[in-house]
């Protein structure tokens, strides 16, 4: 995928501050996962509440995850949603020197919207 000038822009001012970046990457994976459950429970045909009674987590819990600003949920929660929506949570762990090449391999701006096509 080309990159654009902003994503251009934006990795250059980066580079020199890994702190300010590892946030906005972990910022980025919380947004991905708000968009995918959100996503994928409107494909399901599920509201907020119907997703609630099947998975066993409370309504104001699934809008919560749904929000991208919300990063307290467990990853026993998210495989009740998962369940319930017929998906599964896939957790990769990346050594810190393979970084790149998986970053490469799974490449996108981390500011472009997952789509579950």
């Amino acid at each position: 995928m080309k990159k654009t000038n902003f994503d251009q822009y934006v990795e250059k001012k980066l580079k020199n501050q890994p702190v300010l970046r590892k946030e906005l990457e972990k910022a980025d994976r919380v947004w991905d996962i708000a968009l995918q459950i959100k996503e994928l429970r409107q494909k399901r045909g599920f509201t907020q509440n119907q997703l609630a009674k099947v998975s066993g987590i409370s309504q104001p819990n699934i809008a919560r995850i749904e929000n991208a600003d919300y990063q307290r949920y467990s990853l026993s929660t998210l495989e009740k949603i998962t369940t319930a929506l017929k998906a599964t949570v896939d957790v990769v762990v990346v050594p810190n020197e393979k970084l790149e090449q998986h970053q490469k391999h799974f490449s996108r701006s981390i500011f472009s919207l997952p789509t579950l096509g």
